[in-house]
Parts: structure tokens; C-alpha cells; sequence
């Protein structure tokens, strides 16, 4: 049996399969090369750039889809300081 996150693993291309194949919504990822631009993973035991503060590893996170910016990454640190 596969485990939850070996199969997030590989639908995040950070693995390919050594057999079979990957469909998501009806194409085949591996083959075609068109990974779910909607899937967000928080895989356990991340691998941080440790020259990099944690606001500048998230910047660089954030960058790769330009889905939100510095102000929100800014606004969600001090939300979670206030708690």
C-alpha cells in the first residue's frame, strides 16, 4: 500500500514512479508533463534553504506561483504572533 504522502510526493513531481502511472483529471502527468498547478503540499520534514530567514523561504515559496505577496505573507507572521 502507498502512503498518503509519497503519493503527494509524486503529484508534485518531486518523485517519479518506478512503475505505472499517474492520471489527474483524465491526463497522464508523468507522460504528459502537466503537473496540478492547484495542489499545495506541506510535505513533513521540509527541506528549508537554512541560508535563508523563514519569511525569505516563504518569499521564495511564494514566488514560484506568484499566488499571494509580501504584504500577505507580512499580515499572516503577525496575525500568528498576536495569538
Amino acid at each position: 500500500m502507498v502512503q498518503e504522502n509519497c503519493i503527494i510526493e509524486l503529484l508534485c513531481a518531486f518523485y517519479e514512479p518506478t512503475s505505472g502511472e499517474i492520471f489527474f483529471d483524465d491526463k497522464n502527468i508523468i507522460k504528459e508533463g502537466e503537473f496540478p498547478l492547484s495542489i499545495r503540499a506541506l510535505i513533513e520534514n521540509p527541506n528549508f534553504l537554512p541560508d535563508l530567514s523563514g519569511i525569505d523561504n516563504l518569499r521564495l515559496l511564494a514566488s514560484i506561483q506568484s499566488t499571494i505577496d509580501d504584504d500577505e505573507i507580512y499580515h499572516t507572521f503577525k496575525k500568528r504572533r498576536e495569538k
